[in-house]
């Protein structure tokens, strides 16, 4: 028995005496001992300590390469790199330099500059860890400098140089950095900016991948345009962080998504919380935007939006402030979400059509949601929770229709409170029209109403005011509910002759 234990043992001792002797020969330190500004591809200009005997080889892709006090000469990088990580101290006076066309590839132990100067040139730059920027001056490169594992930047100089910076991977985000261009990958990363921080870009932002893209808690300030290029239909899309956008120029948002397909792509490409402060240059909206933050607060520049022929739709509960806000289409797709319109004077206008539709409640509350076109209910939830404290405002000046696809009187697809003031153009009430809000005020166009053959069932407490209403059908079917109909005001399911 004793004999069979020394063989057993043996070559787990030879392994274990292989896999120490790699380690020691693949996974090195390396230290920069150059003299003048020597070149990164020299054995000369390499020392396995700080300040030591030069001669050691170039660093390989296991390597951690170190610039401290130990020599702070310039480095000139002149071939593609792949190391482990890079550490630049605060006792590093030097510049280190990369040649035109070079790339690096920094790998999960990630990038540390507390010191000297570093300038990428117009090649490539990824690192696959943590950036962090803590001293010194890093001059990014003119391509894409794209970080994986977090970015931190304080106390130093971090220049743009025109290029890009590519977050991809869930990280965090720390430091006010002003960017040229951004770029979220949308790989299913949660991006986390830092309660505080504020990343400015300059020129453009870019969602772009097939999986979802999270912003979290802080701000993105956009100087230019956003492009959503995600293909993912996924719930988590969006954030909890802030897309702010007060460029001066003429900026766009813009997706690539023509239409809604429920179920598809309603949440393809959504946005997190959304900030206007524009005092000049027009913000274009293009293609269907899908909205899962939880608010959007116009503070200056409503009438700089135009929103061509574009799509919002709001897919998260969300509360609309500050201007009041004109687009052309809105959907709302009812999942079980609450929209405030504050304050109770807010319009949230849409010059062309309203649809809402989904499996779950929607409720609009407060303000006015102000229709100039048709309104389409497709929902399909029962909720008695359907409606709000809002009010459906139509007052458009052409043909309008509220179109219903509610097939028993219930609260499926239920309005909350409605006013009408048409001057001009047909109203036509379609389908079972549940009506679930506390006022329905006829200011003027009673006369364009056409009820066709269409069902006004009356849910709950409500109170009917303005000009005398002619309609189709009347229902009351509300529990224990008061109908309360103004002085002089009469409402009929029969023509009156």
């Amino acid at each position: 028995m004793k004999s069979k234990n020394t063989l057993f043992l043996l070559p787990v001792s030879i392994f274990l005496v292989l896999t120490l002797n790699f380690t020691n020969t693949f996974a090195a330190k390396r230290y920069w001992v150059g003299s003048g500004s020597g070149n990164w591809n020299k054995t000369n200009n390499w020392s396995n300590s700080s300040g030591g005997s030069a001669g050691f080889s170039v660093p390989a892709i296991t390597d951690t390469i170190y610039f401290d006090g130990g020599n702070t000469t310039n480095c000139i990088i002149d071939t593609n790199i792949n190391v482990a990580g890079v550490s630049i101290s605060n006792f590093y006076t030097g510049t280190i330099s990369l040649n035109s066309g070079i790339s690096v590839i920094v790998d999960t132990l990630g990038f540390l500059q507390s010191g000297g100067i570093f300038n990428g040139n117009n090649g490539n730059i990824t690192i696959r860890g943590r950036f962090q920027l803590n001293g010194g001056t890093f001059n990014s490169t003119t391509g894409t400098l794209q970080i994986g594992g977090g970015f931190n930047y304080s106390g130093a100089t971090f220049n743009h140089n025109g290029g890009q910076v590519s977050f991809s991977g869930t990280q965090t985000i720390t430091g006010n950095a002003t960017f040229y261009n951004l770029l979220f990958a949308a790989n299913g990363g949660w991006y986390t900016i830092s309660t505080g921080t504020k990343i400015t870009t300059l020129n453009n932002v870019s969602i772009i991948g097939g999986y979802a893209c999270i912003i979290n808690t802080g701000i993105v300030e956009i100087k230019g345009n956003l492009t959503t290029s995600g293909t993912q239909n996924n719930s988590f899309n969006g954030g909890t962080g802030t897309l702010l956008f007060n460029g001066t120029g003429t900026q766009t948002i813009s997706s690539y998504i023509s239409s809604i397909s429920i179920g598809t792509n309603e949440r393809v490409g959504s946005l997190p919380n959304i900030e206007i402060n524009k005092t000049s240059g027009s913000l274009n909206l293009v293609g269907v935007i899908n909205l899962n933050g939880t608010s959007w607060n116009t503070i200056a520049g409503a009438s700089l939006i135009n929103p061509g022929v574009s799509t919002i739709n709001i897919n998260s509960n969300v509360t609309f402030t500050g201007q009041n806000l004109s687009l052309y289409r809105i959907h709302i797709y009812a999942n079980g979400q609450t929209i405030v319109l504050s304050p109770a004077s807010y319009k949230l206008i849409s010059t062309n059509n309203v649809t809402i539709d989904g499996g779950s409640f929607y409720v609009v509350n407060t303000g006015i949601l102000n229709i100039k076109g048709d309104l389409t209910l497709n929902n399909t939830s029962t909720s008695a929770v359907n409606g709000g404290t809002g009010t459906f405002l139509f007052d458009g000046s052409g043909i309008q229709n509220i179109n219903s696809s509610a097939s028993s009187l219930n609260y499926v697809c239920a309005l909350p409170s409605v006013t009408i003031n048409k001057t001009s153009g047909t109203l036509f009430i379609r389908g079972i029209l549940n009506f679930s809000g506390a006022s329905w005020n006829t200011i003027a166009g009673a006369s364009l109403i056409d009820a066709g053959t269409s069902v006004v069932n009356l849910l709950k407490h409500t109170t009917l005011s303005g000009q005398s209403l002619t309609l189709y059908d009347i229902t009351v079917t509300g529990n224990f509910s008061t109908t309360t109909i103004s002085a002089g005001v009469v409402w009929c399911n029969t023509p009156l002759y």
